[in-house]
């Protein structure tokens, strides 16, 4: 049996690790504070798998200017790796109907 939430946090370490990498290959690591505050939030409500980020406050003038996050979930590698959880999930909410 699938564990939704098992799911989502293996989705968040896989993404918080590539969004680390980024800002990494991007020069974008000066003390480390940003780089270890980094952590991508997936949300799943209402048939949406939503994407939020915690960090510092100014990682979001700094995704605006380097695109961080559209380089993360440019690689194709996302879309399969999102379609996965979206299937696992719904087919947990579909083998929960039945039951």
């Amino acid at each position: 049996m699938i564990n939704v939430q098992s799911e989502l946090n293996t989705l968040s370490d896989a993404l918080t690790d590539a969004v680390k990498k980024v800002i990494k290959d991007k020069g974008l690591v000066a003390t480390g504070k940003l780089y270890n505050s980094i952590r991508v939030i997936p949300q799943y409500s209402n048939g949406k798998l939503e994407l939020g980020i915690e960090a510092e406050d100014y990682f979001e003038f700094l995704d605006e200017k380097y695109q961080i996050m559209e380089t993360v979930l440019k690689d194709s590698r996302w879309d399969s790796a999102i379609e996965d959880v979206m299937f696992n999930i719904i087919e947990k909410e579909l083998d929960d109907k039945i039951k």
